[in-house]
């Protein structure tokens, strides 16, 4: 989950509500947005001689930003009339930004390595 997205979400000190469902009894807690990474090197992968990251860091961090601009530009706007409707350039880059959400979760990469698994 991108940073700037969590942040919306914090409280005026930063904090987010975390709630733990791995278990039998559900756990709430508290963690800064700065530090509320869900899975280190998701899209990282060792082999027997190497690690290959996948998803290069540079490519999502340009997803983000171009999403982000989007939808600040979005939020602050105080008639969307201004800015609505998106030009060409600025759909693609939301729409982008919103489809590597999808595929960017545990559920999706477990699929992934199924499909290439049996393939």
């Amino acid at each position: 989950m991108p940073r700037f997205l969590l942040r919306s979400f914090a409280d005026e000190r930063g904090n987010l509500r975390r709630f733990d469902i791995s278990g039998d009894v559900t756990r709430a807690g508290r963690v800064n947005a700065k530090i509320a990474t869900v899975v280190e090197d998701f899209y990282v992968i060792d082999s027997l001689t190497a690690r290959y990251d996948i998803e290069k860091r540079e490519n999502i961090s340009r997803l983000e930003d171009g999403g982000a601009k989007i939808l600040h530009r979005l939020c602050a706007a105080n008639d969307l009339a201004n800015v609505w409707p998106l030009s060409e350039c600025d759909r693609g880059a939301l729409c982008s930004f919103l489809a590597s959400l999808v595929l960017r979760t545990p559920s999706f990469e477990t699929t992934r390595k199924r499909s290439q698994s049996s393939g």
